[in-house]
């Protein structure tokens, strides 16, 4: 019996109206800090990670954020700089 691969097993996966199948992002190198040439503009992503969604009382307890460089066209040309940070939670937040 052929052992089936993960892609091959993703791709049936996804031929389904039942399933989708997540990929792991690779991380980009990061670009050399250069001028940004005509039509090119830079951007940063921020990402937050909450223990609720009630700001009174639940927390961020982790913040990401990727800067990057794009076109006109949305584009992604270079990630130029990444920030990660973790807090611990105090405790203190109640389920709402």
């Amino acid at each position: 019996m052929r052992a089936i691969t993960p892609e091959a097993a993703a791709k049936v996966l996804d031929a389904s109206d039942d399933y989708r199948v997540l990929r792991r992002l690779r991380p980009r190198e990061i670009a050399d800090s250069r001028p940004l040439g005509p039509g090119e503009r830079l951007a940063v992503a921020v990402d937050t990670e909450t223990t609720g969604l009630d700001h009174r009382h639940h927390e961020v307890i982790e913040l990401g954020m990727v800067a990057f460089v794009h076109d006109d066209h949305g584009a992604l040309l270079a990630v130029t700089g990444e920030f990660s940070s973790l807090q611990e939670p105090s405790g203190l937040s109640t389920a709402i």
